[in-house]
């Protein structure tokens, strides 16, 4: 590993440590908003983190999954060619993910894409639903001309059936939303983060975070919020609070 990719990586671990405080405020914050509820349980989970750079004719490739990896996860790789550089990090682990993508281009095509993803399995015994909260930045520093772009997948399923699959972006955030589920059963809900930089004789660069809680109501909420009448309720705020509710 040459000497950039030693920079890279320690930028990483530092990056690591400031954002575990940052996922301790959004966990906090998020507990707040729901005095009867509590964090959603897993069967089963699985985090990934990806990254992958392209300078000209040099690539470089990184690929971490826990398990067997020990999460939290981090994945880089830096492709450099002349005066030519690309690189890519994901972090994945807790209630975060992270991917940034960087692309400088003195003459030659360079790309790179960072990803980060969380899948759970959880099982319900009731009918009930399951609120999620996501705090979603995503930010550019990228040439007139050249690309830079990020993007967060949410999908949700229970007992074969798909109640979610969404694309969210920066212009979402911040998001919840409130799925009802009818009754016991298994689900999956996944997130998958991805941050893309190409550039061509410019400099492109994207840096993408998601900080996520998924809660479920204590038992004895539920029949309060169904003797209410409440069926489904999706809040989206930006720059203030905008609310849509449902019956």
């Amino acid at each position: 590993m040459d000497a950039t990719a030693v920079a890279v990586v320690n930028e990483g671990a530092l990056l690591m440590k400031t954002l575990r405080t940052m996922t301790t405020a959004a966990l906090l914050a998020c507990a707040a908003l729901g005095a009867h509820a509590a964090p959603l349980i897993y069967s089963s989970s699985q985090f990934a983190a990806d990254a992958v750079a392209v300078a000209g004719t040099v690539a470089d490739v990184d690929s971490k999954t826990s398990p067997p990896d020990a999460a939290p996860l981090v994945s880089s790789a830096v492709a450099t060619s002349g005066g030519n550089f690309a690189s890519a990090l994901g972090f994945a682990g807790g209630g975060l993910l992270v991917a940034q993508s960087e692309a400088s281009s003195g003459g030659q095509a360079t790309s790179a894409v960072g990803t980060a993803s969380f899948e759970g399995l959880f099982s319900l015994d009731r009918a009930g639903h399951l609120k999620f909260f996501i705090d979603l930045i995503d930010e550019d520093f990228t040439d007139a001309g050249q690309f830079s772009d990020a993007s967060l997948f949410f999908t949700l399923t229970f007992e074969g059936t798909t109640y979610a699959n969404l694309l969210l972006t920066g212009a979402d955030d911040p998001f919840s939303l409130q799925i009802n589920l009818p009754g016991a059963g298994t689900g999956m809900f996944s997130l998958l983060l991805a941050s893309e930089a190409s550039a061509l004789n410019g400099n492109a660069a994207n840096f993408a975070q998601a900080q996520f809680v998924v809660t479920v109501p204590e038992p004895g909420t539920i029949a309060l919020l169904l003797g209410a009448g409440l069926v489904g309720w999706v809040t989206r705020r930006r720059r203030g609070e905008r609310a849509l509710t449902t019956a």
